[in-house]
């Protein structure tokens, strides 16, 4: 049998490993605590009925989206008109 006479080195390659997997655990744990809370929460609000609020925000919405095109034509009829005069004065000055 042949003896090694040299010395031998231990890593850290082992420690760095298991720190990984340490690390590795605690996110996939803290991850599934996440998403249990995330469909405790959807499972208790499951008896919500959304139809009237949804309905509500998309009639807001319209009447938002009819104001700024009031808004918007009063703007263009406005301009037109300054524009309009701003020729007229070039053309007659």
């Amino acid at each position: 049998m042949k003896w090694n006479n040299e010395q031998l080195e231990l890593g850290l390659t082992n420690q760095r490993y298991l720190a990984r997997r340490r690390r590795s655990q605690r996110r996939l744990q803290r991850a599934t605590w996440w998403f249990d809370q995330m469909r405790k929460a959807v499972d208790e609000a499951r008896g919500w009925d959304f139809s009237d609020q949804v309905m509500e925000a998309n009639q807001l919405r319209s009447v938002d989206l009819s104001l700024a095109s009031d808004r918007r034509d009063r703007i263009d009829q406005a301009l037109d008109k300054a524009l309009d005069k701003a020729l007229d004065q070039v053309v007659d000055g």
